[in-house]
C-alpha cells in the first residue's frame, strides 16, 4: 500500500514538473519575443538621439521632447538589463528542474513570480515611444534643412550652418572687434557667444565690452537681444550705454563680417561647455510667456527677468568718465586707464538648496554678508568704490555680489593694469564662476 501511495506521489510530481517545464518554455518563447521587441524599440530611441545629437536644434519644444526621448531611453535599457538577468536565472532553474536535480527545487519553482514577467503593456508604452522618436528625427532634419534658413537673418543664418563669425576695424582712434561663435551640444540645441569690444584712445570713457551667451533659434535676432540687455543693465545699474547700443545698432549693416577674422575655436570648446553648464544647467528651465517668462522650479527671483529668457549670461564692461577716475589716481600713476565698471547677470544660474536671495559686499578677495535689495545697493557701489579706493590704495576692486535660487549678480568697480586693458571678458566670467561656486557650496 505504501509503495503504491508513494508510485502516485512520484508520479504526480513527475507530471507537474513535466508540464512546468513545458510551460516555461513555451512562456520562454513568448517572452524572448517580446525582449526582441523591447531590443528594437530601444534600438530607435538609441538611433534618434544618436542623429539628433549631430543635428543643431534650435526650437525649445524639440529640446523637450528630446529629454523626454532620453528618459524614456534610459527606462527601457534599465527595464531590458533588468529582464535579461532574470531569463538568463530562470533558464538555470529550469535546466535544474529537467535534469532533476532537486524535487525540492522543482516543487518550489512550481510557483511563478508574475510580478517579475516583462507584461506586453511595458514593451508597447516602449514602442509608443520609438514611433515618437522617429517622428522627432523627423522634425529635427526638416528643422535644421539649408531651406529652413533660407529667411533667417544673415547673421543667425551663417551661425546656424556653423561659421565663427569675426570682424575687426581700426579708425585713426578708434578700434572696434566683433566675434560670435557657435556651438551645438547634445541635449543644449545651439548656442553662440557674442563678444563687441571698442576702444577710442582719445576718449577712453567710450570704451566698452560686452559678452552674452545665448540660445539661438532662426527667429534669433541677436542685436536686437543685445540691445535690450544693455537696456535692462542700464536700467537696473544706473548704467550709461547710449554709445554701446549705438555700435551695436551698425552690426546688422556690417558686410564684412564673416569667418576669415575668427579666432580659432581650439581650446575654447572646453571652456565654454563647462560655463554653459555651470550658467545654465537646464538648458529649457524657463518658459517663455509672452514678453517675459517664468522658472519652471517654483521658486522665482528678480534676478530670474532682467534679461529676454535665451540669454544665459549678459556681462557689460564700460569706463568710468574721467571725473571719477582722477579722484583716486595719483601723481605716479598719471598714464593709469580709467576705471572700469562691471556689470554682470546669470539669471539661469541654480543654487541647491537655497530659499532666500542673499547680498555680498565684495572687497579685493574678501566677501561681507550685506541686506538689501539690488536697487538700494546699486547706488552705493560706485560711490563706496571711489571712497575706498582712496583709502586704500592697495585695492584693486569693489562690488556687490547677489545670489538667487535662480540667478546671480555682480556689479563693481575695478582698477585696470595697462597690460590688461585689452585682455577678453572671460576673466570676467571667471570671476564671477568662482564666487558664486563658493556661495553655492556654503549654502549646500
Amino acid at each position: 500500500m505504501a509503495e503504491m501511495v508513494g508510485s502516485a506521489v512520484i508520479q504526480e510530481v513527475v507530471s507537474r514538473v513535466s508540464s512546468f517545464v513545458l510551460g516555461k518554455r513555451k512562456d520562454k518563447e513568448s517572452k524572448g519575443h517580446m525582449i526582441e521587441r523591447l531590443e528594437m524599440a530601444l534600438a530607435e530611441l538609441d538611433f534618434a538621439l544618436e542623429r539628433s545629437m549631430k543635428l543643431p536644434i534650435t526650437d525649445v519644444s524639440l529640446l523637450r521632447r528630446r529629454n523626454m526621448i532620453t528618459q524614456g531611453y534610459v527606462e527601457a535599457a534599465i527595464l531590458l538589463d533588468k529582464h535579461k538577468r532574470q531569463s538568463q536565472q530562470e533558464d538555470q532553474r529550469i535546466e535544474w528542474i529537467s535534469h532533476g536535480r532537486s524535487l525540492y527545487l522543482s516543487l518550489m519553482g512550481l510557483n511563478k513570480d508574475e510580478s517579475l514577467c516583462l507584461s506586453s503593456s511595458d514593451v508597447q508604452r516602449f514602442e509608443w515611444f520609438a514611433d515618437c522618436a522617429s517622428k522627432f528625427v523627423r522634425d529635427v532634419e526638416s528643422g535644421c534643412s539649408l531651406r529652413h534658413y533660407t529667411f533667417c537673418n544673415p547673421l543667425v543664418r551663417q551661425l546656424l550652418e556653423g561659421k565663427i563669425l569675426g570682424y575687426e576695424r581700426m579708425e585713426r582712434t578708434e578700434v572696434r572687434r566683433c566675434y560670435v561663435w557657435p556651438k551645438c551640444f547634445e541635449g543644449r540645441g545651439v548656442e553662440a557667444e557674442l563678444q563687441y569690444l571698442y576702444e577710442d584712445q582719445k576718449m577712453p570713457e567710450k570704451g566698452f565690452r560686452l559678452t552674452l551667451l545665448l540660445r539661438l533659434s532662426e527667429s534669433t535676432d541677436i542685436v536686437g537681444i543685445a540691445i535690450k540687455c544693455l537696456l535692462s543693465l542700464a536700467s537696473q545699474f544706473k548704467l550709461v550705454t547710449e554709445s554701446a547700443m549705438g555700435e551695436l545698432s551698425l552690426l546688422p549693416n556690417l558686410h564684412d563680417i564673416s569667418n576669415s577674422y575668427a579666432p580659432s575655436l581650439v581650446g575654447i570648446q572646453p571652456l565654454y561647455i563647462r560655463y554653459s553648464d555651470i550658467f545654465r544647467p537646464d538648458p529649457i528651465c524657463c518658459e517663455a510667456k509672452g514678453e517675459g517668462f517664468c522658472p519652471s522650479s517654483s521658486i522665482s527671483s528678480e534676478l530670474s527677468h532682467i534679461l529676454p529668457e535665451p540669454v544665459m549670461c549678459a556681462d557689460f564692461r564700460c569706463n568710468i568718465a574721467r571725473e571719477e577716475s582722477r579722484i583716486v589716481k595719483s601723481n605716479n600713476d598719471a598714464n593709469r586707464p580709467p576705471l572700469e565698471l562691471a556689470a554682470a547677470v546669470v539669471p539661469h544660474l541654480v543654487q541647491e538648496g537655497l530659499q532666500k536671495s542673499f547680498a555680498y559686499e565684495v572687497i579685493g578677495f574678501k566677501e561681507k554678508r550685506m541686506h538689501g535689495s539690488i536697487q538700494e545697493m546699486t547706488e552705493m557701489v560706485r560711490s563706496q568704490a571711489i571712497n575706498r579706493f582712496v583709502g586704500q590704495s592697495e585695492l584693486t576692486n569693489y562690488g556687490m555680489l547677489w545670489i538667487s535660487a535662480h540667478g546671480c549678480a555682480y556689479y563693481g568697480v575695478q582698477k585696470i593694469k595697462s597690460e590688461m586693458a585689452s585682455v577678453s571678458n572671460a576673466h570676467g566670467r571667471s570671476k564671477t564662476q568662482r564666487v558664486a561656486k563658493r556661495r553655492r557650496r556654503s549654502c549646500v
